[in-house]
């Protein structure tokens, strides 16, 4: 192998050497002997080299023409004769040819090897005609060198070597090598007919160029693990070696092929996210190009793995409808797809972002009380995993509404100590809370219950005759609603007392009719209920008046000589009191009645009797036409301490018995008032004293 600089360009060379054997003896003419040496040349600029070798004897000439034939222009470079020292020895003296002693002493000088021409002529061809590129030859013309050589009778090695390079690309070129003759130099005149040819042969072929790369470009990223690299065709290749390596000196190859035959080649799998550096050169018969540059891609990470949902769990529920989704990071992932739907086969997609870059996500508003399906992808360079498994969770429901109180109504009056509160069912509402409480501003609740499950709940005893608020709220999964209106309703009056009965004293005889039957005010009373019997068992009722409003009641009709029984009971919304103690008188009517004796023809008002009394006395009055009639007794100085009659009476006499129990004793008055009414408006007022003596 031989390494030879031509144009800045560095190429190695196979040199083929064809040895040529020529027997040659005495003085006699040589048989001529051809032989062929491919120079393998086929594009400009390259360059090559062949030698010819020849036996010799001593006193013999060299003569050399090189010619070209062919239709390409080349260039003949650096034709070399040389000698082999080891069969050959020098002798002194010059030769009368051509400046042989120089160039004999230049062969020894040189180790028995010289240049004899350095020859650059850019040639023309055409056809078969030749052209001479080089000659050596005996008569000193142009492009003629000569020189003699002795060898003292020795055999020896004579080569030559011939150099050349074209300046464009041949297409069939002959270089023949003609008359390459060994003769002696006292016989040159005869030198055409002696010697040996030599005939060299160029094929058109020669090494091919280094590839360039193409595909992918150097530098680059994200490449498939499996992909085709790609080269520019190289002109006159038979073949390629194509060669990738994790290192850019190729000390580890994953990839060596040389039987490649067009310019690509898929290779893989390889590994994900790997960097890789790869090379090319090409060959033919003539040899086998340097490497192409080297170029480097680096592949694709893995596609990511399929992320694991965290939160919330799936089937959760009473989720809010604003909350945060979050899964597990994947590892290699560089984005994330979201998806919430309302179907679990994502036909209504409500969300669905692809740019996420960490492992959650806040969602919503969402719908309150729906059930809602999530899943999540990753995605890479090298793809989009699977979706995730499928969650599901429901929102929460929505808060519930403000409840319409509905009864009592606002503002009601004589509600029982126990009642029911009610309000409108709330849609939504787990739950209520009622408070209820003395005042407006909820500062005294006396009940608050927020357990309440229905819209309804009884509540008490509470006070009588007490004004209570009330109000209520809602309240779900979702939160409380705000509270209701704030009714109220006042509580009914206590029950009254039993009455304390005034008149006729239990076990009195009563002569005279009509009798006034007197209890005492009850407080909280509205009215009062008298009954009057004929036995002690209320068996035989004579009377039973529940409307009374005063305390006193006048009747008129009794039967005579008999027991009556009489009680009271005090009444208002509360309901009705025990009745008072069992009273009972016996009539005896021989006094002056209305029956018995006349009627009046004025009024009149008569002296009570007894006076002075302790505690009762009888006062005796006289109508003479229907009239109004009221008598009202007063203290001293003119307060009124009680009204003995006050209603309307026919004509005739009457009695009513007054009870002072409850007076001191003393001075009173007692003063009648009456009016016809008849139409008469004169107006009949009396007064007279009377004295209680304790």
């Amino acid at each position: 192998m031989t390494k030879l600089q031509f144009h800045g360009r560095s190429i190695i060379i196979t040199l083929l050497v064809m040895l040529l054997t020529v027997a040659l003896g005495g003085y006699a003419q040589n048989a001529s002997a051809t032989a062929s040496v491919d120079f393998g040349l086929t594009t400009a600029g390259n360059q090559t080299q062949t030698s010819l070798s020849g036996v010799f004897t001593a006193n013999q000439i060299i003569k050399l023409e090189v010619r070209a034939s062919g239709t390409s222009a080349i260039i003949a470079h650096q034709f070399r004769l040389s000698f082999d020292s080891t069969y050959f020895a020098f002798v002194s003296g010059s030769s009368s040819i051509d400046n042989g002693v120089v160039e004999e002493n230049r062969l020894k000088n040189n180790g028995g090897s010289i240049f004899l021409n350095t020859f650059t002529s850019a040639v023309s061809t055409s056809g078969t005609t030749s052209t001479l590129l080089f000659g050596v030859t005996l008569d000193g013309a142009s492009q003629t060198q000569a020189m003699s050589v002795s060898g003292e009778g020795l055999m020896g090695v004579v080569a030559l070597r011939v150099k050349a390079a074209f300046v464009a690309n041949p297409t069939s070129t002959n270089l023949t090598l003609v008359n390459a003759k060994f003769v002696h130099y006292t016989i040159v005149s005869n030198e055409n007919a002696l010697g040996t040819t030599y005939n060299i042969t160029h094929s058109g072929i020669i090494s091919p160029s280094a590839p360039t790369l193409q595909s992918p470009a150097t530098d680059t990223v994200n490449q498939a693990t499996t992909l085709t690299l790609s080269w520019g065709s190289v002109t006159g290749a038979t073949s390629y070696r194509l060669q990738l390596a994790t290192d850019s000196l190729f000390a580890t190859v994953v990839v060596n092929d040389s039987t490649l035959t067009s310019a690509s080649k898929q290779v893989g799998p390889l590994l994900n996210n790997t960097k890789y550096f790869w090379r090319v050169n090409a060959k033919n018969a003539a040899g086998t190009s340097s490497y192409s540059s080297v170029f480097n891609f680096t592949t694709i990470v893995s596609a990511p793995a399929i992320p694991v949902l965290q939160s919330p769990a799936t089937g959760a529920v009473n989720q809010a409808t604003t909350l945060t989704l979050s899964w597990g990071s994947v590892t290699g992932a560089a984005s994330y797809r979201l998806q919430v739907a309302t179907d679990s086969l994502f036909a209504t997609v409500v969300f669905n972002d692809s740019t996420l870059t960490s492992a959650s996500k806040q969602v919503g508003p969402l719908l309150n009380n729906t059930k809602y399906f999530w899943r999540v992808n990753a995605k890479n360079a090298a793809g989009t995993s699977s979706y995730s498994s499928i969650y599901n969770f429901t929102t929460i429901v929505s808060l519930p509404g403000v409840p319409v109180l509905t009864f009592p109504s606002n503002g009601a009056i004589n509600r029982p100590t126990t009642l029911g509160l009610s309000w409108g069912s709330v849609t939504g509402a787990a739950s209520y809370r009622l408070q209820v409480a003395k005042d407006s501003l909820f500062a005294t609740v006396v009940f608050n219950d927020s357990t309440l499950t229905s819209a309804s709940q009884q509540v008490g005893p509470l006070l009588n005759n007490t004004k209570y608020f009330w109000r209520v709220n809602s309240k779900n999964a979702a939160g409380t609603s705000s509270y209701s209106s704030v009714f109220n309703f006042k509580t009914i009056v206590a029950v009254p007392a039993s009455p304390l009965l005034s008149s006729p004293l239990s076990g009195v005889t009563v002569s005279a009719v009509p009798l006034k039957f007197i209890w005492y005010a009850v407080v909280g009373a509205a009215n009062y209920k008298l009954q009057i019997s004929k036995d002690i068992a209320f068996s035989t009722i004579v009377y039973d008046s529940s409307s009374i409003t005063d305390t006193s009641v006048v009747l008129r009709t009794f039967d005579d000589k008999t027991t009556y029984y009489w009680r009271v009971y005090a009444i208002n919304a509360g309901g009705s009191s025990a009745s008072s103690t069992v009273w009972n008188f016996k009539t005896l009517l021989t006094a002056i009645d209305e029956i018995n004796n006349p009627l009046p023809t004025s009024y009149t008002l008569l002296q009570n009797y007894p006076n002075p009394f302790n505690p009762t006395t009888n006062i005796k009055f006289g109508v003479p036409e229907n009239s109004s009639v009221k008598i009202v007794i007063y203290d001293i100085i003119g307060r009124e301490v009680a009204t003995l009659v006050n209603e309307n009476y026919t004509p005739g006499y009457y009695t009513m018995p007054f009870n002072a129990t409850t007076l001191a004793s003393g001075m009173y008055i007692y003063r009648m008032t009456s009016q016809s009414l008849n139409g008469d408006q004169k107006l009949f007022t009396n007064t007279k004293k009377f004295m209680l003596l304790k």
